[in-house]
């Protein structure tokens, strides 16, 4: 529920979720991840998650070798980064493409339809394309999802290249062969 999330985003228990992020019990980040993927559900919970900087911990708490963690992980920062009312400076774009495309699994769909969907909508933004298109590596897996045969990331990884196209760097890239 809406209401209950935003309840208990304001009832202050993002630091302490968040710190739950860095114990080193496993079961624990993941249940800790899991409440912040769930909590960021409702766009109504994001200034109360932004304000506790969630994406830099989201990112650099992110050593588990738990595969759900960094899916959940992934879940969240697409939430936050469909939020077209969030400031850019939250979205911490640089470090969140980094991230993302540091976190390509080809051979998990479901990271990958997260993933792709929060490149997509972060490469709405005006600010954003710029550093994605700078990422080699980023672009470099935008390409190889448009090749997958999951339907899904296929599409999302075509309108994020169709989204990033829009930026004026990404014609001068595409002719000089840096792709």
């Amino acid at each position: 529920d809406q209401t209950v999330g935003v309840q208990v985003v304001s009832m202050g228990i993002m630091p302490s979720l968040l710190q739950l992020l860095s114990v080193k019990d496993k079961q624990l980040n993941l249940c800790a991840v899991y409440l912040v993927d769930k909590l960021s559900l409702h766009e109504d919970t994001h200034p109360g998650l932004h304000v506790h900087h969630t994406i830099s911990h989201l990112i650099n708490y992110n050593a588990t070798e738990l595969p759900h963690v960094k899916t959940y992980s992934i879940g969240a920062i697409r939430r936050l980064c469909e939020n077209t009312c969030t400031d850019i400076e939250h979205l911490m774009v640089k470090e969140t493409t980094q991230f993302l495309a540091a976190s390509c699994d080809f051979d998990n769909i479901e990271r990958c339809r997260q993933l792709i969907s929060g490149i997509c909508h972060l490469a709405l933004r005006n600010e954003a394309r710029s550093e994605i298109l700078q990422n080699k590596m980023m672009m470099g897996s935008l390409i190889d999802l448009t090749k997958l045969v999951d339907v899904e990331v296929c599409r999302f990884a075509l309108g994020s290249i169709a989204n990033i196209a829009e930026e004026n760097g990404f014609c001068r890239a595409t002719s000089l062969g840096q792709l």
